[in-house]
């Protein structure tokens, strides 16, 4: 999110942003902040005057509301030209797995302020944690044949190997975290 020195409206959010060398005098962009949600992750020490969790919400209504105004008109302009009011929307969040229910509560009050889930056929869904669904796009990709072709490493040989995921196979995902997105 990228704000006007004095203003309460952003200027900018998401790709839009500027980067850090391009932005103007008395801008400033704000971004990273999806983890002080949960206000253990709060800067604690000399920058704990910089900000706090309200301020930290509404970057999260600013950054959902520009989100859903964005989905709103891409899906109801042409060459889309959906019919708000007769189809049937479902939003799927995913969550941070270490999330207690509590901030699951207050993140859907805050993207239903931003304006999801609002219309007659609009609903939310707090759905996997990021673990959970990188385990699902894992499966997902893992179902399909994949061939690794022969090649020659310094010390050995790598050969060609072929594999179907299939009931009862176990894989073990590792999600390393760091903001990445539900895929």
């Amino acid at each position: 999110m990228t704000y006007r020195a004095g203003h309460f409206r952003a200027h900018s959010w998401g790709f839009e942003c500027p980067s850090l060398e391009k932005i103007s005098p008395g801008m400033s962009t704000i971004g990273g902040f999806k983890f002080y949600l949960d206000e253990t992750w709060l800067p604690r020490g000399p920058e704990e005057a910089i900000f706090d969790i309200e301020d930290v919400k509404t970057w999260f209504r600013h950054f959902f509301t520009a989100l859903h105004d964005h989905i709103h008109a891409h899906l109801t302009d042409p060459p889309c030209m959906v019919d708000w009011n007769s189809t049937k929307v479902e939003y799927i969040f995913g969550l941070s797995a270490l999330w207690k229910d509590s901030l699951v509560s207050e993140f859907k009050k805050i993207v239903e302020q931003a304006g999801f889930g609002i219309g007659p056929n609009c609903s939310i869904v707090m759905g996997l944690t990021e673990g959970e669904a990188a385990a699902v796009c894992t499966a997902k990709s893992l179902g399909r044949e994949y061939k690794v072709m022969p090649a020659m490493c310094q010390h050995s040989s790598i050969f060609a190997l072929i594999f179907w995921l299939q009931e009862g196979d176990n894989v073990l995902v590792c999600d390393s975290g760091g903001g990445t997105t539900v895929c």
